[in-house]
């Protein structure tokens, strides 16, 4: 179960991040040409509102440090071993973050052989505890019909559907929408037009 007191200072950095770069689409849409653009400007707001210059311990046994805010992030299910599902931006606190296996334990007092009690997945990392999750979508101009962009909409909608059904500590997630091409429904015009829903 989320404790939304433990993620607020995360879930009000997503929203001032997050508005700050709407308003910049709004403004100075051609900025943004990828939805890697996007991600990176978002990524660089998100690392100056939340201070993420000053390195935070893992928890790790050993002395690691690392910051909230990564990108690219694969999920593994509770059942599903397979790393099905990635994730534009995910914010993990620190605190919940593993980089290292523990140090090996002796397995019986008679013998040097070391046992781990418990390996990292494939992946490198691993993480308990709650997170936030933001999924991006740009549509260029003269780029997918309206249709083929909102069906690519309601498939990350599906996908932040599916990562909540399949980790233990429910994330919440947020899809950010820039679209270049959006239809004005009063007057049929084409504008720029962005939004941010949670999931």
């Amino acid at each position: 179960m989320v404790d939304n007191n433990s993620l607020t200072p995360y879930i009000e950095a997503i929203g001032a991040a997050i508005n700050e770069l709407l308003r910049d689409f709004e403004h100075n849409p051609e900025v943004f040409l990828t939805e890697e653009d996007i991600r990176c400007h978002l990524f660089f707001k998100l690392y100056s509102i939340l201070g993420l210059q000053q390195l935070r311990r893992t928890a790790d046994e050993q002395v690691i440090q690392s910051i909230s805010v990564h990108s690219e992030i694969r999920w593994y299910g509770k059942e599903d071993k397979k790393l099905k599902y990635r994730s534009d931006i995910v914010i993990i606190p620190v605190e919940y973050l593993r980089t290292r296996d523990p140090p090996a334990k002796p397995h019986s007092p008679r013998t040097r052989i070391k046992k781990k009690e418990f390996n990292l997945p494939s992946k490198g990392y691993a993480f308990n505890g709650e997170t936030v999750i933001v999924e991006i979508k740009l549509r260029r101009r003269n780029g997918e019909t309206t249709k083929k962009f909102a069906n690519r909409i309601e498939n990350d909608k599906k996908k932040l559907e599916i990562i909540k059904s399949k980790v233990s500590d429910l994330p919440i997630c947020y899809l950010l929408v820039l679209d270049k091409e959006w239809v004005h429904p009063e007057n049929g015009s084409k504008q720029v037009h962005g939004y941010v829903t949670r999931i």
